[in-house]
């Protein structure tokens, strides 16, 4: 049973005993926040209330009567899902939440589960809560530079973004990146959800100066949230590969390979070795860094604005966000009335959210050229790749300067949560 406790105070945490759930505890007990952590597990829940001093509960999202029951109590108005794969727990948690009239806020990358979680503005608006997916790596960065893209661009009509990551990924990570090859990689078309094979586009990306990488295509939380933060109808989302491995992502989203990698047996074998125990250490996380890149693109008159985005490594990041997306919604006197409903990070911060990230060290680095430049060359599909084997094309890529972006423009016309 939760103690009373200051709504300003706390919030609940549900997933709280995984990797991320525990970076997030860590993150919001050093500033002061006490959250009531949840999960499935007792004694897990139990063994983390008891070594940090906190209320918990236990249930399953799955039951709807456990769920109303814990959801009830009015010591909170915040509940933070942590508890991957998201497919399985966002659905029930955003319906209870709903239903109490809770906000609820997760750290999900999952296109599906933005998809879904948009389908329940209508609902949420009603009852004046909040529905905010990817409040950590995935999707508060790329987000805001979409949203930044966009007002250097207002006109555009494409989006392509790409995200470079340092380091191992966590246990829960590596468990959904592969289950994602059993799925379906999408693209945004035309504002429309479109199936494509995973990697079926590789193209040029200048992660660094001076250092261009070739990007593969690849699911991103961005796909869906970044059309309803910018309106852009057209969006593409690239990772840092080679030619090889690209191919060999792309080979694996046939269906022959599809039946191969769906087989139980497969799916045991890779869990086995390529899942790993837990998460990168403290000492890698602060080595490790993060750097994106996105480009926006007015097809009719050609105009192109790109911009590039560093930050420090993804986990660490995911907990700084999460935390202060949960404290401003926490406090009542951010939130205003007309905010409610289904939100991205950039809709209801801004994309200056990022920048303003204390520890985040995030910085923005505009690289769009004066002149009016057709799409970047080297864009080739999965097909053509296959087809021209071991034929390489090189790219000229025209330099350009970087200038760090701390002022200038604003999100006036956004109503702010703080």
């Amino acid at each position: 049973m939760s103690a009373s406790k200051d709504k300003d105070k706390t919030f609940l945490l549900y997933g709280s005993y995984g990797y991320a759930g525990t970076l997030i505890l860590n993150e919001a007990l050093k500033r002061g926040v006490t959250p009531i952590i949840a999960g499935r597990n007792e004694a897990k829940c139990s063994a983390q209330a008891a070594n940090d001093g906190l209320d918990f509960k236990v249930f399953d999202v799955n039951d709807t009567a456990q769920l109303d029951r814990a959801l009830a109590d009015p010591s909170f108005k915040v509940v933070l899902n942590c508890a991957g794969p998201f497919s399985k727990t966002a659905q029930p948690l955003i319906e209870a939440c709903i239903r109490a009239g809770k906000h609820y806020v997760d750290i999900t990358g999952e296109i599906e589960v933005f998809e879904m979680a948009h389908s329940y503005h209508d609902q949420a608006k009603e009852k004046q809560v909040i529905i905010l997916c990817g409040a950590g790596f995935d999707v508060v960065p790329s987000d805001c530079l979409a949203q930044y893209l966009k007002k250097r661009l207002p006109t555009a009509t494409h989006l392509t973004l790409g995200v470079s990551l340092d380091g191992m990924l966590s246990k829960g990570t590596a468990e959904t990146v592969m289950g994602m090859f059993g799925k379906t990689n999408y693209v945004r078309q035309n504002g429309e959800l479109v199936p494509v094979k995973f990697a079926h586009k590789t193209r040029p990306i200048p992660f660094h100066e001076n250092d261009i990488k070739t990007g593969m295509s690849m699911a991103w939380g961005d796909t869906s949230s970044a059309f309803y933060s910018t309106g852009i109808p057209n969006i593409e989302v690239y990772f840092p590969s080679n030619p090889v491995f690209a191919w060999l992502v792309y080979l694996l989203s046939t269906k022959p390979a599809q039946w191969v990698v769906n087989s139980r047996m497969v799916k045991s074998v890779m869990k086995r070795f390529l899942v790993p125990k837990g998460g990168p250490s403290a000492h890698e996380r602060r080595q490790a860094k993060s750097v994106l890149w996105g480009e926006a693109r007015d097809e009719a008159s050609g105009k192109t604005v790109s911009a590039r985005l560093s930050m420090v490594e993804a986990y660490t990041l995911t907990a700084l966000s999460a935390v202060t997306i949960v404290q401003r919604l926490m406090d009542t006197g951010n939130i205003k009335s007309q905010l409610s409903g289904y939100l991205t990070p950039s809709l209801a911060f801004g994309f200056e959210f990022i920048l303003g990230l204390e520890g985040a060290q995030a910085l923005l680095e505009d690289l769009t050229p004066t002149q009016v430049h057709p799409p970047a060359s080297g864009t080739t599909t999965g097909e053509e790749r296959a087809a021209q084997q071991s034929n390489k094309s090189k790219e000229k890529h025209q330099k350009t300067t970087t200038q760090q972006v701390t002022e200038g423009f604003t999100s006036q016309e956004i109503p702010l949560l703080g």
